[in-house]
């Protein structure tokens, strides 16, 4: 098989197949001629599949031509995640293929048509067009040539001879503008950028890759924090050495917002819940507050004469000392918050990330407004949802860098926004970094030749809390899961693998463990059902809304819920195991409950419940506890009557269970107190105070009623990529 797919390559041949074409000499996979982003590796593998369209082209093929033999690398992984990402981009499913077939653990078939078409350039002489003149412009690409013909005038008499010599002439001055109207709207482009190096630059592990980097050119600020606002830390790093040393700014008070346009003071927000705005010398002095601005995101112009910041949803202006403030834009998403604002190198456009409520579609976008508040718009790199944030441009507005989240992996993107007029500009995105290193908070350096970014290596490691010794121990072997569930009897348990997003379940030993789901599906908040023979979950696609599933203890397909146009998130099993409980995210405009009846098929709606979203029910079958969207306050609610009784709160989240029924665990302030409240007379209590950073999933309850959370082992440190520009 292997001999026939080298025999079968043809480097000028593009493959269509239903409404997708693949051109080996681009290096594109376009749908109805959109391009799709597909990194270089998983297009490579599409190549091999199409030309051996319905035939086994085994894992042991396909790992000898992506690969080189000296290449030491977990093959069996990478190739996964090629084919994954193959299946991402024609919209296909494992589980369910139209494309891409498994046939057992031996390799893939391609299963649909595949139709082949070789380029082929025309060529044309005067021999074989007598009295036409060819005008060739260059190419649109490389296997094809336009031409311009113009018919040469005929021969006559010495009496015509100065008429037709002007119109000689004129027909050439035409087809010579003809020609260079030609050469300029067929002007190649130039070489895509890339990455040539990458350097990391600190060592710590502790940069927050939430908190954006920040250079003067010799320099390179970063951020470092820790569970307690105590730990927070302003560090640079000189980039002639790698020096890293902190900056002397008050611990835990302030955050960097950017630099002044001399370079001199640094622009913070206070650590509060007002978020005030202030300035601090670079060199040495006491910070000066702004006015009487407010903000959860700043950013002062070039010229430096105004402040771009932003309030909830809304975007402002005011002048640099703090006045005559005033309404910039209101970005339609009332429940959207905006951040990482961001002047272009002229002033005269600012962009920004619109963080979209917890669940839903389209996470993160970049939204772009005219300085003087005109043309408010979302910026679409692709179609379909968007998954982008923190976006910079360079310093000569050449080039615009950001970051894109996809099948749980955060990679580095460029586009160009504008190019010499003699060549044309590469206006599709291009993908500057692919994993296995997450990359977040990109800013390009001085000179507009390196990106500097916060680079994650994520991985977890659970561990339990012992009250007696008042520490944390590894439990279960450390492994990197989270969403932990046990069932009912403590026999067994479900997790989700950290970070790949996969649903498992186990013996509550951790031993015959059996994979549920698989890749692109990501997981989250897994409940056993009352018997113990069943897991509901919600799960989604990159991109795509969360949707409620069932699947047996024992494996088989996934069966989704009755399809609803919004998120179903944080499934919960009825006490008679005959319905499962299930809500509209957190931060939609309308949170409620609804009821999916297993035995008829059925979904209806709770009356009673506006306002509410993570349902759990006690072990009991008495409670149904809830948290109000508006406050975070955790409620008692009645079904049947539709009261509610206040037992935490207010900014009560992920509540648990006590197996016993008496007691409701919950956080507080992030995940930096873990606290409980005895249910029958609402007294509450802390229990332990967090000395580490966790991941999404704050903690769980094993078997014996310890408290069990996924410690946070991820390297956090920033870097330098070295780029290589046209």
């Amino acid at each position: 098989m292997a001999a026939m797919v080298g025999e079968t390559k043809v480097p000028d041949c593009k493959l269509r197949f239903e409404v997708y074409e693949a051109d080996p000499r681009s290096g594109e996979l376009r749908k109805h001629g959109t391009r799709i982003p597909l990194e270089e590796r998983p297009f490579r593998a599409l190549l091999i599949l199409l030309r051996g369209a319905n035939e086994l082209v085994t894992r042991e093929e396909l790992q000898t031509q992506l690969w080189p033999s000296d290449t030491f690398v977990d093959f069996d992984h990478g190739l996964n995640t090629a084919i994954r990402k193959i299946r991402l981009a024609l919209n296909d499913h494992a589980n369910a293929p139209r494309f891409i077939e498994t046939v057992g653990r031996r390799g893939y078939r391609f299963l649909a048509t595949v139709e082949q078409e070789l380029g082929v350039a025309r060529e044309r002489t005067m021999a074989e067009s007598p009295g036409i003149i060819p005008v060739t412009a260059p190419p649109a690409s490389q296997n094809q040539v336009q031409e311009v013909v113009v018919a040469a005038a005929p021969g006559f008499g010495e009496i015509g001879k100065t008429y037709f010599s002007r119109r000689a002439l004129t027909l050439a001055i035409t087809a010579g503008a003809i020609l260079l109207l030609l050469a300029y709207l067929y002007r190649r482009a130039m070489p895509l950028p890339q990455v040539t190096r990458v350097v990391q630059l600190t060592k710590s592990g502790g940069a927050e890759r939430k908190e954006p980097l920040y250079t003067d050119g010799p320099r390179l600020y970063y951020q470092s924090t820790g569970p307690l606002a105590a730990d927070w830390q302003l560090r640079q790093v000189l980039l002639n050495g790698n020096e890293d040393t902190p900056v002397d700014i008050p611990a835990g008070r302030f955050r960097i917002r950017g630099l002044s346009p001399d370079d001199t003071e640094f622009l913070a927000l206070s650590h509060d819940d007002q978020s005030t705005v202030w300035t601090i010398p670079v060199a040495s002095g006491s910070p000066q507050r702004i006015g009487n601005l407010v903000a959860n995101d700043i950013a002062w112009s070039h010229d430096g004469r105004w402040f771009a910041y932003a309030q909830g949803n809304q975007l402002l202006l005011a002048r640099s000392d703090g006045t005559s403030s005033r309404l910039l834009a209101t970005v339609p998403d009332a429940s959207g918050t905006i951040d990482h604002v961001r002047w272009s190198p002229d002033d005269r456009q600012i962009r920004f990330t619109l963080n979209a409520p917890t669940f839903e579609r389209g996470t993160q976008a970049i939204w772009e407004v005219g300085a003087d508040g005109r043309n408010l718009h979302q910026l679409r790199f692709w179609p379909g949802d968007q998954m982008e944030c923190c976006g910079e441009w360079t310093r000569d507005g050449r080039y615009f860098v950001f970051s894109s989240r996809r099948e749980g992996m955060s990679n580095l993107w460029v586009v160009e926004e504008k190019a010499d007029w003699w060549r044309q500009a590469n206006r599709d995105p291009v993908q500057l970094t692919s994993g296995p290193v997450n990359y977040y908070q990109p800013i390009p350096s001085r000179d507009g030749r390196s990106i500097f970014a916060i680079g994650v290596q994520p991985s977890g490691e659970l561990v339990r809390y012992n009250p007696g010794r008042k520490d944390f121990g590894t439990f279960l072997g450390g492994q990197s899961i989270d969403s932990v569930e046990f069932s009912r009897d403590g026999q067994w348990m479900t997790y989700v693998d950290y970070p790949d997003g996969t649903l498992w379940r186990a013996r509550s030993d951790g031993t015959q463990r059996l994979q549920l789901t698989f890749p692109p599906l990501r997981v989250g908040l897994p409940r056993w059902s009352p018997d113990g023979k069943r897991i509901a979950f919600h799960a989604a696609c990159p991109g795509c809304l969360y949707k409620g599933f069932v699947i047996s203890a024992e494996g088989g397909n996934p069966e989704p819920f009755p399809s609803q146009p919004f998120t179903q998130a944080c499934p919960e099993w009825m006490p008679a195991g005959d319905a499962i409980i299930y809500s509209r995210s957190y931060g939609t405009d309308h949170p409620e409950f609804y009821r999916f009846d297993l035995r008829l098929g059925r979904v209806e709606k709770i009356s009673g419940t506006d306002g509410l979203f993570e349902p759990r029910w006690s072990p009991d079958g008495r409670y149904l506890l809830s948290v109000e969207a508006a406050t975070d306050k955790l409620l008692l609610v009645d079904l049947k009557s539709g009261k509610r009784t206040q037992i935490a709160g207010p900014v009560a989240r992920w509540p648990s269970w006590s197996a016993d029924s008496q007691y409701v665990y919950f956080t507080r302030d992030g995940v930096k107190w873990i606290l409980r409240v005895h249910v029958p007379d609402g007294k509450e209590e802390k229990v332990v105070e967090v000395p580490f950073r966790t991941i999404f999933w704050p903690f769980g309850i094993a078997p014996d009623g310890s408290l069990i959370m996924v410690r946070e082992h991820g390297r956090y440190d920033a870097y330098s990529l070295k780029l290589s520009l046209p």
